[in-house]
């Protein structure tokens, strides 16, 4: 990790930026933005992510610069150094998390790739109940099988009210009275 020193004057343009003066955060973003770039360059950081970078370092700073104490103790450069390190570490997971993801996505699209075409069991299992239910409707009444097709080829309650010349509480007692039907039909098979 190749840590350059910051000029001893910035803590000028510090004490101005801290008192909201937006010409000296400016020229001090200037004056750091050379100091960020040569901490960014290395092989694992894209070069199209570092000007990300380099935007988010910036805008972590002019956030984070009214918390800065200007003390003797504790340099600008520690906490500058800080700031860059934990920017490049966020890096590194987002770039992990993405590279996770996009795995996922691929082996997913292998995964329903490979079982796109349903397999020969699902579609007799598909016939069978198919017919099932078929032969469950044939045991409906006259109008609880006119509901249910009406149902089945997209109809509204309320349309096909009206292709039946029904009311529509009709329509709904007869959907209700197919349903429980079916339902009783496909539990005496299922058991």
């Amino acid at each position: 990790m190749q840590k350059t020193s910051i000029p001893q004057d910035i803590v000028s343009l510090i004490h101005l930026a801290q008192m909201h003066d937006d010409h000296a955060m400016h020229q001090l973003l200037e004056v750091l933005q050379p100091f960020i770039r040569s901490r960014l360059i290395h092989p694992s950081i894209a070069p199209h992510d570092c000007d990300d970078l380099i935007q988010d370092i910036s805008l972590r700073i002019s956030r984070n610069i009214y918390h800065f104490k200007t003390i003797e103790t504790i340099p600008f450069e520690h906490y500058f150094n800080r700031l860059v390190s934990t920017s490049k570490y966020d890096y590194y997971r987002r770039q992990k998390r993405l590279r996770l993801q996009q795995d996922c996505l691929v082996q997913e699209a292998e995964c329903s790739y490979r079982t796109q075409l349903p397999s020969v069991e699902a579609q007799l299992i598909l016939k069978e109940r198919s017919e099932i239910l078929l032969n469950c409707c044939k045991k409906l009444s006259k109008l609880e099988r006119e509901v249910v097709q009406y149902i089945l080829d997209d109809y509204s309650p309320s349309e096909t009210a009206q292709a039946m010349d029904l009311s529509e509480k009709a329509v709904y007692n007869a959907l209700h009275r197919s349903k429980v039907k079916l339902r009783k039909m496909q539990e005496l098979l299922d058991a």
